[in-house]
């Protein structure tokens, strides 16, 4: 079950481990009029009950003109492991692509989707949340930035484990360009809160990720087999800052 991490005065982490060992965790970040969660994890809990608790614990559940405060809930993308809190809230913001892709509108019929583009700004309240899109992790992958606090969550993208980049859903041939999209605005953030691996990463994570990402394209980096899900054989490359799990051909 999930434990809590205080990352900062007005910021959270719900972390947990799954069956496979590896770490997960969606984020809660609080404004002076809302409060935003930021994916929803891998176990269908009351996530939206969960950030209530946390909020009226911290004394933070209410606006500043004394009404309670609206939680939302922005995804990254359509994985499982980041949307299976989603059925808790009245709605939810993500990309259409992966809206569609992912399955959401037959996972949670009863829920508003809010169409998440370029630029879609949520605002919490003397702290203002923008998505910016990133495909590559999959087609319709988004990066979400606090660009008052200066902080990216990356979902995925951006990780010190070991990202999915194989299967139906993802966009391998786009992962560099949007690598190269989130060092490019690397003066809009100073810190990068990931959702595996470690918490907390530095900018230069992107180039790392980068770097890495290019030597598993060019065939620098000599994979394993391995198996996920239980039954499903793929190449592991280990790089040393990431790890990817990957079936393309490498160019």
């Amino acid at each position: 079950m999930y434990h809590l991490i205080r990352v900062d005065s007005h910021t959270w982490a719900f972390e947990d481990r799954m069956p496979d060992g590896d770490i997960v965790r969606f984020f809660v970040l609080d404004g002076k009029q809302k409060c935003l969660v930021i994916d929803s994890g891998y176990l269908l809990v009351d996530v939206k009950g969960m950030v209530s608790d946390l909020l009226k614990k911290e004394g933070r559940d209410l606006s500043s003109d004394g009404k309670t405060k609206e939680i939302l809930l922005a995804n990254t993308h359509g994985d499982y492991d980041h949307t299976c809190g989603n059925g808790s809230f009245s709605s939810f913001y993500i990309t259409g692509t992966d809206y569609v892709n992912c399955g959401l509108e037959k996972q949670f019929p009863d829920a508003g989707y809010i169409a998440a583009e370029e630029g879609t700004q949520i605002e919490l309240g003397e702290r203002t949340i923008r998505y910016y899109l990133a495909p590559g992790h999959t087609y319709g992958n988004a990066v979400i930035l606090d660009e008052t606090d200066k902080i990216l969550f990356p979902g995925d993208m951006v990780q010190t484990g070991t990202m999915f980049m194989f299967g139906e859903h993802r966009c391998p041939d786009r992962m560099e360009e949007s690598l190269l999209k989130l060092i490019g605005m690397k003066d809009l953030y100073e810190k990068i809160y990931s959702c595996h691996g470690k918490l907390i990463l530095p900018p230069d994570a992107v180039d790392q990720t980068l770097s890495v990402w290019r030597k598993v394209r060019q065939g620098q980096v000599k994979p394993e087999r391995a198996t996920v899900f239980g039954t499903v054989e793929v190449d592991l490359y280990r790089c040393g800052f990431c790890n990817f799990y990957c079936d393309i051909k490498n160019s």
